[in-house]
């Protein structure tokens, strides 16, 4: 401000910050990953959406579009809603909120980006409203974070909570329930041990000391269950299993805070006014577990299984496809496993569906990522979203004929069903 000149704008520093986040990665053995998440109400929205066309650019980072309750709105009416000068809180212009959106999904359909993350919806929950107002997420699980909080992620293997019982499987209440507390208190500890490069991040870890207990597995653990993702029946399992997880995950978190003490910003915040004394301000997030889940050999996270097949090396070191072996166990248990199976599904890309060996029950319960409807994949997320504190991620797998209307329906599904983020697969 004063200065007269014209601000060089998002999609210029992203290009900066990545140039020198490549610099710095070269430098050391870590990870680097950087999110920029842009107000959709910001003056240059379109142009930061342009910015995206050429990917290696910004090959460092991942990209979200803040949608708000206004800019909602003004889609659900077809109105126009206000481009905000930011800082000085001035409306620069207007736009037109349908355009906007469906640039938003061109652009995701595209490239993949950016992310919707309904920054409304955040701050709804935000446990620590006194202490500032959610305007980002961190790059891995778009967990919605105050400036210097960290994202400390755990994922419980679902698969292995399964007990089998005369050819039937159930899942093991109370070793789940074991699982929870332990999660809990080694997440809790991991802050405590953990060494921060500088004292504002140790501060932010203290001050909410917010952890995330998710899953992985969810996919195929209803596969041994016997259960389709894309039903009623589905759902109701993702609601009690992710409703177990955060009661007991949060009386946990409550008998630490006896024995150690509320997190530092415990005074003012939501737990406080309800009388609720918690060790941790957020306990609670579903990552897509991409990396955890790979390690432990299961699915990502609450989605469907990507594929039935998986790739394991050889001696001579080739990558070989294998049917997974839930499926082999489960088509011998069911008497419709025969060797020419497995020859069948690789030729089918990983899938059951059309081959008429697998009875059609099966062929509704061995479902992957790209046979569940959109609809079903965000009805999911919701049901886990209803019972997280931070964010559910399950990005979407999406046909390549999936139309531009389709991807802004499956936005504005989430948004009614109280979703807080939506990403995407291609």
């Amino acid at each position: 401000p004063g200065t007269d000149r014209m601000a060089s704008g998002p999609a210029f520093f992203m290009k900066v910050f990545d140039h020198a986040t490549k610099n710095l990665k070269n430098a050391t053995k870590r990870r680097w990953a950087n999110r920029i998440v842009l107000r959709v109400d910001h003056p240059d929205v379109l142009d930061f959406l342009s910015g995206r066309e050429d990917a290696r650019e910004t090959s460092l980072f991942k990209t979200s579009i803040a949608a708000t309750a206004d800019f909602l709105e003004a889609y659900e009416k077809d109105e126009e809603y206000d481009l905000i000068l930011p800082g000085q809180g001035r409306v620069l212009k207007r736009l037109r909120a349908r355009k906007v959106m469906r640039r938003i999904a061109e652009q995701t359909l595209k490239t993949g980006e950016p992310e919707i993350f309904f920054i409304d919806q955040a701050n709804e929950t935000n446990p620590t409203p006194h202490l500032g107002a959610i305007e980002a997420a961190d790059p891995c699980a778009g967990q919605p974070l105050l400036p210097y909080e960290g994202c400390n992620l755990g994922s419980i293997h679902l698969e292995r909570h399964l007990e089998e019982s005369e050819g039937e499987y159930r899942l093991n209440w109370s070793l789940l329930e074991k699982t929870v507390r332990t999660s809990v208190r080694f997440l809790d500890s991991v802050i405590d041990v953990n060494s921060f490069p500088i004292s504002s991040t140790e501060i932010g870890f203290e001050g909410t000391r917010k952890i995330g207990l998710g899953v992985m597995g969810f996919g195929r653990t209803l596969f041994m269950l016997g259960i389709p993702y894309h039903t009623e029946k589905g759902i109701e399992v993702a609601r009690a299993v992710m409703g177990f997880i955060q009661d007991v995950g949060h009386d946990e978190s409550s008998r630490l805070a006896e024995r150690k003490g509320v997190y530092a910003g415990w005074e003012g915040s939501q737990h406080a006014k309800r009388g609720k004394r918690m060790r941790n301000a957020c306990i609670t997030a579903v990552a897509s577990s991409e990396t955890l889940s790979a390690f432990a050999r299961t699915s990502t996270g609450c989605e469907p299984e990507s594929s039935l097949i998986r790739y394991a090396r050889s001696r001579r070191g080739v990558f070989r496809p294998h049917v997974l072996d839930c499926v082999v166990e489960i088509a011998k248990r069911e008497g419709f496993w025969r060797e020419d199976l497995r020859y069948s599904i690789i030729e089918n890309n990983g899938s059951v569906q059309g081959i008429s060996a697998v009875p059609e029950r099966w062929q509704e319960i061995l479902v992957t990522a790209s046979d569940v409807p959109l609809i079903w994949r965000v009805r999911m997320q919701a049901a886990f979203q209803e019972f997280t504190d931070s964010v559910a991620s399950s990005p979407l797998t999406l046909p390549q004929a999936t139309t531009i209307d389709e991807l802004v329906e499956a936005y504005l599904l989430a948004y009614r069903l109280k979703c807080k983020r939506v990403d995407i697969l291609i």
